[in-house]
C-alpha cells in the first residue's frame, strides 16, 4: 500500500476533467485537511500556480502537514534569476505559514537545459544550503528530456504522471532507474484528473473518439469484479519502486473512498490500452470547452 500524499489544485482553482463543483469552499477544504491528518496523511501537494490554493492552505493549519510545492517557469528575460526564484520561495513559506517546505519541485523543469539552465539549477540548490527546503525536484508531463534533465543536476524527486491508461515511464524504465540512482519516483495523474473514474455519460464530447476503449475498460472492471476506484489504485500498489501516490479531492467524502480503497490490493490492467494517442493521455492537450 502506497503512502497517500494529499493533493490541493482543487483548493485553490477550478480542477479536473470530473469536477463539476467548482474551487472548494474554505470549510470543506478544513474539513478534508483535517480528515487527511487523522487519517495518517503527513503531505500535502500545492504549486505557486495553484490560484489561491497556498492561501487556503496557510488558513487551514498547513503548518500539520509536509509541504511540496512546485516553482512556475522563470519569466523569459529575468534578469535576476536568483532573486526571483527565493523572493518566490519566501512569499510561498509567508502564504503557508510555515518555516520552511519539505519539497520544491521546478513545475517547467525543461528550463534548466536553456541558457539560463544553470542560474536556475544554482538557485534551486540553493534552497537547501539555506534550509529553506529540504528536498529539490522536477514535475514532469513525460519522459522526452527526462534524460538530460537527471544528468543536469542531483534531484531529489520526480513526479510524474502514471495510471492504468498511461504507463510511459513505467513502460520506458525510468521508474526503477530513478530508484537505482536514489532519486524518490512519486506517481500524480493515477486517474487521469478523474477521467477514469467518470461514468460514460459524463465524459466529455472531446473523449467520443475513444468510445471503444473506454468500453473494453468498463467490461473489464466488470469482468474483475472491481470498481474504477480500486482498479486504479490497486494498479498503482502493484509497482514497485514508487515512493507515494498523489491524489486531489473535490470533497471529504472522495477521500474517505480512497483512504478506504487503498488497501493491500494490487491488479495488472487490460492488454488493450499499450499505446493510447498523447491527446488521450495528457491533460494540456483535451479540448474541453
Amino acid at each position: 500500500m502506497k503512502k497517500i500524499v494529499l493533493g490541493t489544485a482543487q483548493l485553490g482553482m477550478n480542477y479536473g476533467v470530473s469536477n463539476v463543483d467548482g474551487k472548494v469552499k474554505l470549510g470543506e477544504a478544513r474539513q478534508i485537511l483535517s480528515y487527511a491528518k487523522i487519517s495518517g496523511i503527513s503531505r500535502v501537494d500545492t504549486a505557486i500556480s495553484y490560484g489561491d490554493s497556498q492561501g487556503i492552505l496557510g488558513k487551514c493549519n498547513a503548518i500539520d502537514f509536509e509541504i511540496t510545492t512546485k516553482l512556475p517557469q522563470v519569466p523569459e528575460g529575468c534578469r535576476d534569476v536568483d532573486g526571483w526564484i527565493l523572493s518566490t520561495i519566501y512569499k510561498a513559506i509567508h502564504q503557508l505559514g510555515v518555516s520552511r517546505l519539505d519539497v520544491v519541485l521546478l513545475h517547467h523543469p525543461t528550463q534548466i537545459l536553456s541558457s539560463e539552465g544553470n542560474k536556475i539549477i544554482d538557485s534551486i540548490n540553493k534552497l537547501k544550503t539555506l534550509n529553506l527546503t529540504k528536498k529539490i525536484g522536477i514535475s514532469i508531463y513525460d519522459d522526452s528530456k527526462l534524460e538530460l534533465m537527471i544528468q543536469a543536476n542531483d534531484w531529489d524527486v520526480v513526479q510524474g504522471p502514471l495510471n492504468i491508461f498511461d504507463t510511459r515511464l513505467l513502460r520506458d524504465g525510468w521508474i526503477e532507474r530513478l530508484t537505482q540512482k536514489n532519486i524518490i519516483f512519486e506517481a500524480r495523474s493515477i486517474f487521469l484528473q478523474g477521467l477514469l473514474l467518470m461514468q460514460a455519460h459524463l465524459r466529455p464530447k472531446y473523449f467520443t473518439r475513444w468510445n471503444t476503449v473506454f468500453s473494453i475498460w468498463e467490461r473489464w472492471l466488470k469482468d474483475n469484479n472491481v470498481n474504477a476506484l480500486q482498479a486504479s489504485l490497486g494498479f498503482i500498489n502493484s509497482i514497485p519502486n514508487i515512493d507515494s501516490i498523489l491524489v486531489g479531492v473535490h470533497n471529504i467524502n472522495q477521500l474517505k473512498d480512497i483512504l478506504e480503497s487503498n488497501k493491500n490490493f494490487s491488479i495488472g490492467r487490460p492488454n488493450f490500452i499499450d499505446d493510447l494517442e498523447i491527446e488521450l493521455l495528457d491533460p494540456r492537450l483535451w479540448k474541453i470547452s
